[in-house]
């Protein structure tokens, strides 16, 4: 009878691993064939053709010249392959690490920019908040987005440790070695969901390539550090998977709910673990297991509201519930003066301080917005389609991801290096361009890679997608912005990886059916 119970049970969740991994794939798959189509027909820019600095513009791509290109690439890769499987992936590890730190610092110190708007509002906290000066905090930046306070913890802890004062260049440069241990725990993440050793070295050799990541770590927010920390999480749930040893489980928990505490978007990331780590454990069956998953949960819940908890006792500052998550909705759902679901403060700001800075207010308005959005969209379902096809495109098929933009929008602390005037000046379009073609081959190994793993059946293997596929479907909704996609690349690398591997092993299966059937037919002639 128990016997019994327990092969129910290892079926069950044997069916519940195959369908996760089964949908987790088909509507990533889905996805990213839409943005590969559309990446090959067009592409989206972020141009300074305009008052508000923010201007999305449309192109349309040379599609020959981008499949040719890609093909091209996608053989050369294939052809360096014998290469790869010669070298140690401690040499690729070395070497992408210090290329990624040596590029990353020098590029920083070329660009020399200071934060505005946002990231000034939360740097300049995190330099008052280490010297005792809480007058800032009085400003209403923190009663509408109390959320940020995390990365003002992050960022206090760093000035603090180098006594940089209010020259905040110092988190640029932690960007550049936060975007260095991502790398490194997407290779770590790699080795884990498959059995090819070339897979890692492939991820490796393109994030050498990947400049917009590097172009970005200029840009003071908790895109980067934030995106570590999950990245950081994922590689330890895979540790765990394997190994079995309850401080990877702890490690995991831990670094998903600082993620959430420096950027919130990252919740998305948790809900990701969650759902894969629950399906893992109805067939793992295991206490250890039970436990650290329990951890992630509750890490996730309760780091993320630490850092506003301890800045109101050091300031004495009610900071309030913020702006609610419905005002996001509702401007994601509307027309911004630079883009589809682009930001829109009167539906945010606005709405919060006419609502007296009351949450619930400012919701019930919110949700009012949105169902006249909605019953808009029912009535005009052509108007809908071409709202999300937009929104769509603005902010996935910008190539450099707003990396360059931000630069160019920025002022600079001393003059610029040449490096840095070259990039945002003469060399932004031809930069612009090979990221393009970068992304064109990125795209069609993610589409390969989920296939790969659409046949691999295992829903620990989906993790980065689902991941992927909750950030999609979240912007889609709330706000969106082309930089908000950008550390997705580092997510979309590693799948790429995998799919390029896939592409190639079918590529060598062909050559030798072909090899074997010439060597029958000589051995037939003779």
């Amino acid at each position: 009878m128990q016997s019994d119970i327990r092969s129910k049970a290892d079926k069950f969740a044997a069916w519940c691993s195959g369908a996760g991994s089964w949908v987790v794939c088909v509507l990533t798959l889905v996805i990213m064939a839409c943005l590969t189509a559309t990446a090959f027909f067009t592409t989206t820019d972020v141009d300074l053709n305009n008052a508000c600095a923010e201007n999305i513009v449309f192109y349309r791509d040379n599609v020959i010249a981008g499949v040719v290109t890609c093909a091209a690439s996608i053989f050369f890769l294939f052809l360096f392959r014998n290469i790869i499987k010669k070298v140690p992936l401690w040499v690729f590890t070395t070497v992408l690490t210090v290329w990624t730190v040596v590029f990353g610092f020098i590029f920083v110190s070329s660009a020399q920019s200071i934060p505005v708007n946002d990231s000034y509002s939360v740097c300049q906290a995190a330099y008052c908040a280490s010297i005792g000066d809480w007058s800032f905090f009085e400003e209403p930046y923190f009663f509408w987005y109390p959320f940020q306070l995390g990365y003002v913890l992050f960022c206090e802890i760093i000035i603090r440790i180098f006594g940089t004062g209010n020259n905040f260049l110092v988190m640029q440069y932690v960007n550049v070695l936060c975007l260095a241990v991502s790398y490194l725990s997407a290779i770590g993440i790699c080795r884990r969901i498959s059995s090819k050793s070339e897979v890692p070295k492939l991820a490796a050799t393109m994030m050498l390539f990947c400049m917009p990541t590097v172009f970005f770590c200029t840009f003071t927010y908790g895109n980067i550090p934030g995106l570590m920390f999950v990245m950081l999480s994922f590689w330890m749930f895979y540790e765990f998977k394997e190994r079995k040893k309850l401080v990877f489980g702890i490690l995991s928990a831990l670094f998903i709910g600082i993620a959430i505490s420096i950027k919130m978007n990252y919740t998305i990331a948790f809900v990701a673990l969650a759902i894969i780590w629950l399906i893992w454990l109805l067939g793992e069956r295991n206490l250890k297991s039970a436990i650290c998953l329990l951890l992630v949960i509750v890490s996730a819940l309760s780091i993320k509201n630490a850092a506003i908890t301890s800045y109101e006792k050091r300031s004495a500052i009610d900071f309030g519930d913020g702006i609610p998550m419905a005002s996001w909705a509702a401007m994601g759902l509307n027309e911004a003066y630079n883009g589809p679901g682009w930001y829109n403060g009167g539906h945010t700001v606005s709405n919060y301080e006419k609502s007296g800075r009351n949450a619930e207010i400012a919701a019930e308005n919110s949700v009012e917005t949105i169902k006249d959005r909605l019953s808009y969209f029912v009535r005009n379902p052509g108007e809908a389609v071409n709202f999300f096809a937009r929104k769509f495109a603005s902010q996935w098929n910008e190539p450099s991801y707003q990396s360059i933009w931000n630069i160019q929008v920025r002022g600079a602390y001393s003059e610029r290096g040449r490096m840095a005037e070259y990039v945002i000046g003469d060399g932004e379009k031809p930069l612009k361009s090979v990221m393009n073609y970068e992304f064109n081959i990125l795209l069609v190994g993610v589409l390969a890679g989920l296939v790969y793993l659409l046949k691999k059946k295992d829903v620990t293997a989906v993790l980065l997608p689902t991941f992927l596929l909750g950030s999609v479907m979240y912007h889609m909704i709330f706000e969106a912005k082309a930089q908000y996609s950008l550390v997705f690349l580092v997510v979309m690398l590693p799948l790429a990886a995998l799919g390029l591997e896939y592409i190639f092993c079918k590529a060598d299966q062909l050559i030798d059916k072909h090899v074997k059937k010439k060597s029958q037919k000589g051995g037939e002639n003779a």
